[in-house]
């Protein structure tokens, strides 16, 4: 869990990868009870069996099935079910007893409730929480005209401080905890929880490799805010760190590093370290105290790692060519065994360079971009399916694509089944959230 990531494949200060250039199942919710003249009587689920994006379910006793663009849901137990309708967003019929949703373009759900795809008000979302219910980021256009805030599903759009430059970095995994910082990294993290701000101080200044800390960055949070990673500035760089609410500061290297996730229980670090004039990637465990080196793919120069899965064992990011040092690979390493993703091939040919930016609680979904000769896209990658493009998966899952030219995604939530990043649309970057079949 963690890792920022925005769109390029330059590495700015504190090991992110900085804005700008490229950049990123649900199975059908269970229907709610249907009622006539005001009494309840029977409940409307779903199930069957389904295939999108290459992904099957099977299960219940109704279909969901794909529909001109759309998704059309079967339920009820009794006549009458359409006065009033049931459907939030489709279209109601009776038949034999029984009602049908059939849903309008862009929705899906046992009464057509959710959206498959939506914009919402972050101009780049970093991180989402376990669920997909709580997406952090900013909002604005640039450093210093942004500003921390978070969207979230039952309450919408949200900003978090008045600080102009100010960050929503990282989410716990419940969604409760935020870690809001600066842009440049030279203030303190602090930690949101029940709309109040907590000081977190920094590292004691005996850990510094110059004698002083000015400031931090938040990579990623535990599953419920009690440990949180990053990286604490000095004068001669950044150092990764973990913080926890028992233990407090534990720099974890002296050279240039940075923290860029943390499994769900806190017990297992992932991040990048300078090694002489290279990046390399590490898994740092609280067992152990040591760092473990991630491998790197044969033929390339060194490797990064940007997030891991909440269950600490895959980790995810990219490694550089030896050739071309601005073409990265996507890669999964188990343990500290890598292993390439591949590209999108003949689907996308223009795409010369690939990153993996976030992962499922097991590392079975990954989430990442792609880019090269002026083309940018997001994909999706199973153990099934390979690589797929997330616009691809969303348009065959009936999402309403319209106006989007561009889409990076940037975190994967834990249950696999929603994405967050931000795109183009009609000409202006926005955030979106999208659900995946």
């Amino acid at each position: 869990m963690g890792g920022s990531k925005n769109a390029g494949g330059t590495t700015a200060a504190g090991g992110r990868i900085a804005t700008g250039g490229v950049g990123t199942t649900v199975a059908p919710p269970t229907g709610g009870k249907t009622a006539t003249g005001g009494t309840t009587s029977g409940t409307a689920s779903i199930g069957g069996t389904y295939s999108t994006g290459g992904r099957t379910a099977t299960g219940g006793t109704t279909s969901v099935i794909m529909s001109g663009g759309g998704t059309t849901a079967t339920g009820g137990t009794a006549t009458g079910r359409c006065s009033p309708s049931p459907c939030h967003s489709g279209t109601c019929t009776v038949s034999g007893g029984t009602f049908t949703c059939a849903c309008a373009l862009n929705y899906f759900g046992a009464r057509c409730e959710s959206e498959r795809l939506k914009e919402i008000e972050l101009t780049d979302p970093m991180q989402v929480n376990a669920d997909g219910t709580v997406v952090v980021g900013y909002v604005g256009s640039s450093n210093p005209d942004m500003y921390a805030a978070q969207w979230t599903a039952s309450s919408g759009f949200q900003v978090l401080s008045s600080e102009s430059g100010s960050v929503a970095w990282a989410v716990s995994g419940d969604g409760v905890s935020v870690f809001v910082g600066s842009n440049t990294g030279r203030v303190s993290v602090v930690r949101w929880a029940g709309g109040q701000q907590y000081a977190m101080g920094l590292p004691s200044d005996s850990l510094s490799s110059t004698g002083s800390y000015v400031g931090s960055w938040a990579g990623g949070s535990d599953a419920t805010g009690s440990v949180m990673v990053g990286c604490a500035y000095d004068n001669n760089g950044c150092q990764a760190f973990r913080w926890s609410a028992e233990d407090g500061f534990d720099v974890l290297a002296a050279d240039p590093s940075d923290a860029t996730g943390v499994s769900a229980d806190g017990s297992v670090v992932v991040g990048n370290r300078r090694v002489g004039n290279q990046d390399v990637g590490f898994r740092w465990t609280v067992g152990t105290q040591t760092f473990e080196d991630l491998g790197i793919l044969p033929g390339k120069l060194w490797c990064r790692a940007n997030s891991v899965s909440a269950n600490g064992l895959v980790i995810v990011g990219s490694c550089t060519d030896t050739v071309d040092a601005e073409r990265m690979t996507a890669v999964r390493w188990v343990g500290t065994t890598p292993t390439e993703l591949g590209g999108l091939g003949d689907s996308y040919p223009p795409l010369a360079s690939t990153s993996a930016v976030s992962t499922n609680s097991d590392g079975s979904l990954i989430a990442g971009y792609a880019g090269g000769n002026g083309s940018t896209d997001s994909w999706i990658w199973d153990p099934l399916n390979g690589v797929q493009l997330l616009t691809s998966i969303l348009t065959a899952a009936g999402a309403d694509m319209s106006g989007w030219t561009t889409m990076v995604v940037t975190a994967m939530s834990s249950d696999g089944k929603t994405v967050v990043g931000w795109g183009t649309r009609l000409g202006v970057t926005k955030g979106f959230i999208a659900r995946l079949p």
